[in-house]
Parts: C-alpha cells; structure tokens; sequence
C-alpha cells in the first residue's frame, strides 16, 4: 500500500500472533502450578495473549486485510510460482534435501527434549505442550512450502522460525529442571548421550567444510596450499572464492562512477544491482528505479508475469537507461543438475536474452561481479528474444 506510512503484509500480523501466544504461554513455565489452574502469571499469559489477538485484529482490520487477506495472499503466491517438490530429497541444489537437512539439525534437539518430558525432568501439562507443539507445527508446515516454491531450498534458512522455536523450547526446558541430568549424567540412556554429541557435532560439520579466509590477495600462496592447488607462478584456477583486494574494490568503483557520469547526461541509469553505491554516497544524483531492482525481476520472473516485463520491454526498446548496472549476466539455460537450474532458466528467459537484444557491455568488472551495459548501436529485431 504506497498510500501508507505503516506497510506490513496480513501473513507477517498473523505469524505475530503465533508467536505472541507461543511466548505469552511460555511465561507460564516460570511458575509451577496445579493444571486447570490459572493464578497471578498465568493469568497475566492469558491477558498478553488475548491482548496479542486484539491489536493485530485490529491493525488487519484498518488495513483491510484479515484472515481473507491473508489466505488471499498464501493463494496468490503458492498459485503465481510453482513449487519444487523434489528440493525436499537429494538434490543439485541442496544436496542432502531439506528433510534430511532438516533431520540433522532439528532431531537430536526434539530426542532431548522428548526424554527430558518423558522421564518428567519437564513437566508440562496439556495446555503447555500444546503451546509448544502447534505453533512449531505451524512453522514448520510454513518453512517446508516456502522451501519448495521456486527460488527456495538452496538451505534450511526458510525453516528459521521452527528452528528458532525449538531453540527457545529448549530454553524454557533448561530452565525449569532440564539441566539436572548434567548431575547425573552416568545414568542417562547411551542414545541420549549419542544425541547430545550430535546435537553439537552436525551443524558444525558444513561451516568447518566450507571455511574459506575473506581475502587471499597477500597471501595467495600459502592459501593455495592450504585449499590442495599446486603452487605455482600464475597460479591455477580454482582458487577459493573471497572478497576482492581493496585495491581491486577501489578500482572497479571509480570506474562504475567514471561510466555512471558519462552516462548521467544523455540519459537516466539504471541500478539493476549494487544498490548500496547509491544508499551511501558512492554514487550520487542518481535516482533510484526500484520497480526493475535484481530481486523484483527475478520474483517476477520465477512467477512468469508477462504482464508486468511488457513495460520493461518497452522501456529496454526505447533505450530509456543510458546505463544499466547489474551483475555479470548468464546467458546459458541450465538442466536438473545444475544449482538452481529452474531459477537461473526464468532469469535467462524473462531477463538476460531481451536485455542483451538492446543492451550491450561495456566493461565487465569481474572481480567484483558487475557489469556496465549500454544501449546497442544497431538496430536488432528482438521478438525471437521475446519469451
């Protein structure tokens, strides 16, 4: 709604209000009480969360967009891109799949947890297992669609609420008398033991794997080595990716601004992507254009909206930018076996090929991923470019 000052989407009120009874219920932990029985914080839970359903029903009600919004919403997305079933078992993209990802992380979490219920170390009544166990339901049926709708599932990052809240449950179970196997650690179940070493031992994995130093231009060699790549003079590709040198930054920068004032007076410049050169002074008098932002073509693009690439097709054939700034553009369509092969195919389609029918670069700067275009000087017939 671009007439309001105050934006926020029906679905993220209503994620707030699982979280607002999820939380206001966890306060009851704090107290131990008979169940059935509500007295002085389980009353004040009861309030904050009866206080939680009010104002977000009612700033859903000023905004007009309450629980019809918000199926509306789901509906439009889930109908507008399709979803990647397969992201959910082994794949290119996410190689273990979000499942046994999922299964990784979250297991030896929700196995301690379960004993430590079981073995009544945490006692929690009906009504405080169900403020627990629903709205990590809810979060989890919510991280695994959003993982599989294309653009998604490349990790468990769409997952982040359920794990988060199973995070917190730890918490409270820790609190409230989950630590007191430590004194009697001899006598807990060996699985118990297994699952506590894994706990610790499995997310750590693929960050110790994928360690790389953020910059390797001083001491290329030695990090060469380090990565198993002969050492030589030129050394051989690949190396590990890092951040370029400050020099490199430097240079790549006064070029972009040297091109982006050349450019300024025959006509506008478009910021496809390094938008921060505008957000903090790099760049400066150039008005940002965020309806053809990298991230709102790619959206557009995975939910295969003609309607809205006619303008900007219309805008590339009158050569309105006299500049377009972007990341290096990849021309080549991908199969199954590629990293995000589907999203990579809509770029290519919807993005890349009429782009590059009327625009051409004029410099690559690759080693800080961008790439300047400019309008091309003849005249192309670009409708068998056209998806």
């Amino acid at each position: 709604d671009a007439a309001s000052p105050f934006t926020i989407e029906s679905g993220t009120l209503w994620v707030i209000i699982v979280v607002a009874v999820l939380m206001t219920f966890l306060i009851i932990y704090f107290v131990k009480f008979k169940p059935w029985q509500f007295h002085g914080r389980q009353k004040a839970s009861v309030i904050l969360t009866l206080l939680a359903f009010l104002t977000v029903g009612l700033i859903a009600g000023v905004k007009n967009s309450g629980t019809d919004g918000l199926l509306s919403t789901v509906e439009a997305k889930l109908s507008s891109q399709p979803l990647l079933w397969n992201r959910l078992l082994p794949n290119a993209t996410y190689g273990p799949g979000i499942l046994l990802g999922l299964v990784v992380a979250v297991v030896p979490l929700i196995l301690m947890l379960s004993y430590l219920v079981k073995s009544k170390q945490w006692q929690l009544d009906v009504w405080q297992k169900a403020s627990v166990i629903l709205p990590l339901l809810a979060f989890l049926m919510v991280g695994l669609i959003a993982s599989v709708k294309i653009g998604g599932g490349g990790d468990l990052h769409n997952l982040d609420m359920f794990i988060i809240g199973l995070m917190f449950a730890a918490a409270i179970a820790w609190r409230n008398g989950g630590y007191e196997w430590i004194w009697n650690v001899h006598g807990i179940p060996a699985w118990m033991g297994g699952a506590m070493i894994a706990m610790m031992v499995f997310p750590a994995l693929t960050p110790l794997t994928q360690m790389r130093p953020l910059s390797v231009h001083r001491d290329i060699k030695l990090v060469a080595t380090l990565a198993d790549i002969t050492p030589m003079d030129p050394l051989p590709n690949p190396l590990p990716d890092t951040l370029p040198s400050d020099e490199d930054t430097e240079k790549a920068l006064k070029n972009v601004q040297k091109a982006v004032a050349t450019a300024a007076s025959t006509g506008e410049i478009l910021f496809m992507d390094q938008r921060q050169l505008l957000t903090f002074g790099y760049i400066k008098d150039v008005p940002l254009v965020p309806e053809y932002d990298k991230k709102v073509l790619i959206d557009q693009a995975l939910g295969e909206n003609a309607a809205y690439f006619e303008g900007f097709y219309r805008d590339l054939a009158a050569h309105r930018f006299s500049l377009i700034v972007t990341s290096p553009l990849n021309r080549q369509l991908n199969t199954d076996d590629d990293n995000f092969g589907d999203e990579n195919n809509a770029w290519v389609k919807w993005v890349t090929k009429p782009l590059l029918c009327y625009y051409e670069p004029s410099d690559v700067l690759k080693k800080v991923d961008v790439e300047l275009l400019v309008p091309r000087a003849g005249v192309l017939d670009c409708q068998g470019m056209m998806p």
